[in-house]
């Protein structure tokens, strides 16, 4: 029994003594591990730091870089001071980042890096991360763009002048947005409508059953509310005229449709010859305004929709209700039915990303108002125009968001 209890004792003296010569080896595996654990979790909040600090500093060098390509006729050390103001209103730590602008290929490239020091980090070894921003965009007089301008020339245009108004504001919206004819990327096509539209057509455009005179009012339905033309079927084309009205008073008012044209001159000389004539078909302006846009339509010069460098801009002016009977289903001919199709008309523009932009002017009736904000993009689109300065307010302020739009960001 003796013996037994001394065995006993002899190995748990033993363990005991292994325990405790294996401490310091638990104490070493723990502290490696200490230091591993104490890395991943520094670097998740380290590295979530520094994601926050990268997103400020690309947001910061966006502004700056949009702000720098804004500037018209400015030079490089110009563009470099507003630059860096920019920048440092919208980075208070811009004291520890190194920022570069050059110009190539008529854009502005912006780069930032800031060395973000880490905290945690540092008892894996790793003491600092880099953070850089890049961003590119074009100049303004460089951006491209494809604009029709759909104005209306109806008789009640005449009052009070509305007409040269329009014209001034049209041909100042021209100005701008080509940096004064700077910017030959920018081309401009114009759609005045009344009751009729005055275009050339080739024949694959006009229906094969009419004598065309060039002068059309809408195509018959569905094909009256849809931008695909010319595919054989007479109602896919245009021509049809049922009124009485002259097409050569269409023409001796200069009442024609442009296709777009880098011919700024051109386009410019065109508008200040137009004058008013007969009611108002909105929905055949509209309907004509996307032809010009489209890269299938009815003219030539329009780009692919998948030209992403290539901003389509469509502007609709009226002052008053649609008077025109347009065709809809079951060879129906209303007024309603011309309503429904410009709305048609407009949706389909908008699902091409073709930025609408529509302008009431001294236009009092609540339903056409109506139907002009639903026409245009959501936001900022639809503008009311009153008969003095609203006009130029109004273009003005399309011309500032299509400018904007043009020098978006490429990288």
């Amino acid at each position: 029994m003796l013996r037994s209890s001394r065995i006993r004792l002899n190995v748990e003296n033993t363990l005991g003594r292994f325990g405790r010569d294996t401490r310091g080896a638990v104490a070493i595996i723990f502290t490696f591990a200490l230091v591993i654990l104490i890395g991943v979790a520094g670097g998740a909040v380290d590295y979530g730091y520094a994601y926050s600090q990268k997103t400020r500093l690309q947001s910061a060098i966006d502004a700056a870089a949009i702000a720098a390509a804004r500037m018209q006729n400015a030079t490089q050390p110009d563009r470099e001071s507003q630059a860096l103001a920019v920048f440092r209103s919208n980075f208070p730590e811009y004291a520890s980042v190194a920022v570069n602008l050059s110009i190539v290929n008529d854009a502005v490239h912006l780069t930032a890096l800031k060395t973000h020091q880490t905290s945690l980090l540092k008892v894996i070894g790793i003491n600092s991360v880099p953070l850089h921003a890049l961003a590119e965009v074009p100049l303004a007089k460089s951006g491209k763009a494809e604009v029709v301008l759909v104005l209306d020339y109806s008789d009640s245009m005449i009052d009070a002048d509305k007409y040269i108004r329009m014209r001034e504001a049209a041909l100042k919206l021209i100005d701008t947005i080509t940096d004064n004819g700077k910017n030959t990327n920018v081309k401009f096509g114009i759609v005045p409508f009344a009751a009729m539209v005055h275009a050339d057509l080739t024949a694959g455009f006009v229906r094969s059953d009419v004598t065309y005179n060039g002068c059309t009012q809408d195509r018959r339905y569905p094909f009256s509310s849809q931008e695909v033309a010319g595919t054989g079927a007479d109602a896919s084309r245009w021509g049809e005229i049922t009124s009485s009205h002259s097409c050569p008073d269409m023409a001796s008012r200069g009442l024609k449709v442009v296709p777009l044209t880098s011919d700024i001159a051109s386009v410019k000389s065109k508008i200040t010859a137009m004058q008013p004539y007969l009611w108002t078909h909105i929905a055949l302006g509209a309907d004509f305004g996307w032809q010009v846009l489209s890269p299938t339509g009815a003219f030539p010069g329009a780009t692919s929709y998948s030209d992403k460098e290539t901003l389509k801009v469509f502007v609709l002016l009226t002052d008053g209700m649609q008077t025109a009977p347009g065709w809809g289903p079951g060879n129906s001919q209303t007024t309603g039915d011309a309503e429904a199709n410009l709305q048609s008309i407009c949706t389909g523009m908008k699902s091409k990303n073709i930025m609408v932009f529509t302008i009431g002017y001294d236009l009092t009736d609540t339903h056409t108002i109506d139907l002009l904000k639903n026409c245009a993009n959501t936001g900022n689109f639809y503008n009311a125009a009153d008969i003095n300065t609203g006009l130029l307010a109004a273009f003005s302020g399309i011309a500032k968001q299509v400018q904007e739009k043009m020098m978006r960001l490429t990288k």
